[in-house]
């Protein structure tokens, strides 16, 4: 199976570096989600060789994206392990990020050439920073979503800690937590155990 990891900088012969980052962009202008970048980049200009499909692994996560030639996207656990004739592996630095994996499958046809795993390796160098980026706002989209989380936690103490300071009548207060409650969490019906001071180990439902 045909591997290239070199470094490779150059253009190769018969593509411009102008060409394929207009390409790629106006690609990705156009597609949004995991599967986009990927997306972006079947069918491929010539001179590059075709493939059936690309694979995507981020080495922190444990997942696999994937995109195929008939427009059909996939995120697994597990890397591919259907039919392929050849597949092209390149590691893509990341910074900070860590490393990812990039590989192109042909699953019929010929085998790849080592014209072939050079392109995809220049490929893979110019895929770098769009790759960065679209990790950087993965992250930044989980702890938004954390934050989030965080925040309607406090709402809800916030809420009921207000509901409990201004009852004093018992049925009230427990009318009005309980509408807190199904506000917050849905829930069709609230039941509560209560204690009664004035009688040990009474409760009353």
């Amino acid at each position: 199976m045909a591997m290239s990891d070199e470094a490779m900088f150059a253009p190769p012969q018969g593509i411009t570096i102008e060409a394929v980052n207009g390409m790629l962009a106006e690609r990705l202008a156009q597609k949004h989600g995991k599967a986009s970048l990927l997306r972006a980049f079947i069918p491929l200009p010539p001179p590059f060789s075709p493939v059936q499909l690309i694979e995507l692994h981020v080495l922190k996560s444990n997942f696999y994206y994937r995109y195929h030639d008939d427009g059909s996207d996939v995120t697994a656990t597990v890397e591919y392990q259907g039919e392929m004739v050849d597949y092209s592996r390149h590691a893509v630095l990341l910074g900070s990020s860590g490393m990812a994996e990039l590989r192109f499958i042909r699953t019929h046809g010929s085998r790849f050439t080592p014209q072939d795993c050079t392109l995809f390796n220049w490929l893979a160098r110019i895929i770098t920073p769009v790759l960065q980026s679209w990790l950087n706002d993965e992250e930044q989209q989980v702890a938004l979503r954390l934050l989030e989380k965080d925040r309607d936690h406090h709402r809800v103490l916030v809420d009921i800690t207000n509901a409990v300071l201004s009852h004093l009548d018992l049925d009230d207060l427990i009318a009005d937590v309980a509408r807190e409650i199904h506000h917050f969490f849905g829930l069709a019906s609230v039941s509560m155990v209560l204690g009664d001071h004035r009688k040990n180990e009474k409760f009353s439902l």
